[in-house]
């Protein structure tokens, strides 16, 4: 193989090996980050905690309704001899204002709100880091951009010095050149400056090092499936379990200021006997039950009773104005993120053309320029039409990435389809 083949080849493989790593590159992928952290996050840690208390705290009110039973097993002796007792009782009160029930009823409300809490909180997180993601992903694209118009400027400015050396440019062209050459370096490392901080708060969150991979871009889904009318959604669920929990300390506080009327009934089998041996001998045992509807009515309670069954009442009040402002803000806020979705949907179309319009009018003037048919400042004019043109319809593009999910979250939907 010749030298020149040798060389040629080497070449070609070195090009070969660094495509395939571009290919192969290791990205960031959105779910990923997400799914790190959720895992890692100190509130969703907390929320888990609070979670299994509520289930406990449930399990413990369904226990509650199982009636009392004891078993008793004991050997004594004195002056009324040796004595061997053994015995099981059942008893089981049931009351008019049964604390029991309305525990029962109290904590499947708050194990509801529990577990919609947990929701909530993991879409926040999910949302939270895909605004971080949106926004990295939104500063390279315009680094890109910046480092297109850099080197934009620089091939003007190129340009521009061959002009002036063969004296068909002035000294103010030439340095006019430079200054914004300049000026699109700067921009370009500001942009940079952004991006490593935007990083920075992004792997804060998730309690991660950053290991500078490249961000996986993604792509706004359908947006024909978005709903205007707005119902509920978690807080307000939340709400409203508040509200009715609240009720059933009214309804409970009224009781209370009637007479205690309740319904009891006891059972007990045993033995008790000079001797050990008929402890061993079940159907030696004697049985006994009781039962009644008993009645009881402290006569200055209701003084207390009263006074709280009052508070309770007005508590409701309140809870019930603090809902209904929570319903309205709760819409009133989804109607304006629809609203700001659609101008954004618009916009973007609208940059779109006014970008393909932008690249058509640059590419002209950069060749009436070469022409001479046109100076510097109708050069510059139109490179920045179609830098702000560019940068444009990537913020509302980004925008609409980030009011898409924002819709989501405020209608309690899954956040890209999974949280």
């Amino acid at each position: 193989m010749h030298q020149s083949h040798k060389k040629v080849f080497i070449i070609a493989c070195i090009v070969a090996v660094g495509w395939l790593n571009a290919l192969f590159a290791e990205k960031y992928e959105l779910v990923d980050l997400i799914s790190i952290a959720i895992q890692n996050s100190n509130s969703m840690q907390l929320e888990q905690i609070q979670k299994d208390i509520t289930d406990q705290n449930y399990n413990s009110a369904i226990y509650d309704f199982l009636p009392n039973a004891d078993y008793n097993l004991s050997a004594q002796d004195g002056t009324m001899g040796r004595q061997y007792n053994s015995s099981l009782s059942v008893s089981k009160n049931i009351y008019l204002n049964d604390p029991t029930y309305f525990n029962f009823k109290k904590t499947r409300l708050e194990k509801t709100n529990s577990k919609l809490e947990f929701e909530d909180k993991k879409k926040e997180i999910a949302l939270n880091v895909f605004y971080l993601f949106i926004d990295i992903l939104q500063t390279q694209k315009n680094i890109n951009i910046l480092n297109e118009n850099y080197l934009l400027q620089k091939k003007i400015y190129e340009q521009i010095n061959i002009q002036y050396l063969n004296d068909k440019k002035t000294i103010y062209d030439l340095q006019a050149s430079q200054i914004d050459t300049l000026t699109a370096m700067t921009d370009l490392l500001e942009l940079e400056k952004t991006l490593y901080s935007k990083r920075q708060d992004l792997f804060q969150m998730l309690n991660t090092e950053d290991l500078g991979y490249e961000f996986e871009d993604i792509e706004l889904s359908n947006t024909d499936s978005i709903e205007n009318d707005f119902t509920d959604n978690n807080a307000i669920k939340i709400s409203e379990n508040k509200l009715k929990q609240n009720k059933l300390n009214i309804t409970s506080s009224q009781l209370s200021l009637y007479p205690n009327i309740y319904f009891g009934y006891a059972y007990r089998v045993g033995v008790t006997d000079k001797e050990a041996n008929p402890i061993f001998k079940p159907k030696e045992y004697d049985d006994s039950y009781t039962y009644g509807v008993y009645f009881s009515y402290p006569l200055f309670s209701f003084l207390d009773k009263g006074s709280v069954h009052s508070v309770q009442k007005k508590q409701s009040k309140m809870l019930e104005i603090n809902h209904k402002d929570l319903t309205s803000q709760q819409k009133v806020k989804y109607q304006q993120s629809i609203n700001e979705f659609n101008i954004y949907k618009q916009s973007y179309e609208i940059y779109k053309q006014k970008l393909a319009l932008s690249t058509t009018h640059l590419e002209i003037a950069q060749k009436r320029f070469e022409m001479g048919l046109i100076n510097i400042l109708d050069l510059d004019k139109s490179r920045i039409q179609y830098l702000e043109a560019q940068l444009s319809m990537n913020s509302k593009y980004y925008t609409l990435l980030k009011k898409q999910q924002e819709l989501n979250y405020l209608k309690s939907n899954k956040i890209l389809d999974r949280w």
